[in-house]
């Protein structure tokens, strides 16, 4: 089985995205296939160079070993670009009868009303309101006002003819603070009424539990993802989710591209939370407790509630591909290291 997206977060450009599926052990993701002759960007991603087309691989599953996994790339990408070049043009009939199309957005990219409903606020409200960390002074106390506006929103997806709209729950729309002590029914009642009104339109939605946006409180007192007690809170907040929405969300992904957060986060300091003092270290303390969270929220899931709610669960892990440029013995290990910083970083430990 396969998905497309068609992600229209802001920072995407609205790339497409095909999902190969392994069976039992791996799946990779081929996005931004351009047209015949054409080279399209690329979503940080493996760049395909090929008269067929271009596009990037990521992972969201445990390959066994990163070699099998890199061998399915390579086939997976072979496979794709050869039925592309057979075909004139790529519609739906190119398909199977159970690929699922469907768009995709994260919540502080597109919800707005920042202030409404008893949201607490996030690393990205505090980000995006700090002199010169955007270039033009945007931000997304208003986005595309998704949090009015979500009928509309359904209608068009409906109207476009796509099965499935992944989207991602914003933690402080749930527990302000993020520590997980009171939950906010506006914001449940929030996702419920998303939830329901796809359904309603025979859209079936896929939930992401974080997607960057970390309540700023947590960030504040503690050190976000600094501190390993986050997974503690994130267990609370998944479990919270699981319990509301599990009966219709039957696809969660735990965390959104952790690597982002990670690195650009807490490396270079061009995402939110914006740190950078301590680059050769932070990183890597990010990326471990990001890899806790997701552990523990799965063991949630399927201890507590995959049995009766029949869903699945996984996390999303982006990558910057990379090919030896020869077959030169360091040539080779550097793209191996390229690799492991970039996929095996996360995929070997989980």
């Amino acid at each position: 089985m396969g998905k497309w997206w068609n992600d229209s977060s802001g920072w995407r450009d609205g790339g497409w995205t095909r999902e190969l599926e392994v069976p039992c052990w791996s799946h990779a993701l081929i996005t931004d296939v351009g047209a015949k002759n054409q080279r399209v960007r690329t979503d940080r991603g493996v760049s395909i160079n090929h008269l067929g087309g271009t596009g990037s691989v990521k992972s969201t599953a445990l390959p066994s070993i990163l070699d099998f996994w890199l061998l399915y790339a390579r086939m997976a990408k072979i496979e794709l670009l050869k039925e592309y070049e057979q075909a004139d043009e790529i519609s739906r009939r190119a398909f199977p009868p159970n690929f699922v199309f469907g768009v995709a957005t994260s919540a502080y990219q597109v919800e707005g009303a920042c202030r409404e409903g008893n949201r607490g606020p996030s690393i990205w409200d505090a980000f995006t309101h700090t002199k010169g960390k955007i270039i033009d002074g945007s931000n997304g106390d208003i986005a595309v006002d998704q949090y009015h506006r979500y009928k509309e929103d359904v209608d068009l997806i409906a109207k476009l003819g796509f099965a499935a709209y992944r989207f991602s729950i914003s933690w402080s729309r749930i527990f302000p603070d993020g520590l997980g002590t009171t939950v906010n029914e506006d914001g449940i009642a929030y996702y419920n009424n998303i939830i329901n009104a796809l359904l309603e339109k025979g859209i079936q939605p896929y939930v992401t539990l974080y997607h960057w946006d970390l309540p700023l409180y947590l960030h504040e007192s503690m050190g976000g993802w600094l501190n390993k007690q986050i997974v503690k809170f994130f267990s609370v907040y998944a479990d919270t989710c699981f319990a509301n929405f599990g009966d219709r969300v039957k696809d969660w992904i735990t965390i959104n591209e952790p690597l982002q957060t990670s690195v650009n986060g807490y490396g270079y300091g061009i995402f939110a939370p914006g740190r950078h003092e301590h680059a050769s270290t932070e990183p890597y303390l990010v990326a471990h407790h990001q890899l806790l969270a997701h552990a523990a929220a799965v063991s949630i899931y399927r201890s507590k509630y995959k049995d009766k709610q029949g869903g699945q669960i996984g996390i999303a892990v982006d990558c910057e591909w990379a090919e030896a440029n020869s077959d030169k013995t360091e040539d080779k290990i550097a793209a191996a290291r390229r690799l492991d910083f970039q996929l095996g970083w996360y995929l070997l430990l989980l």
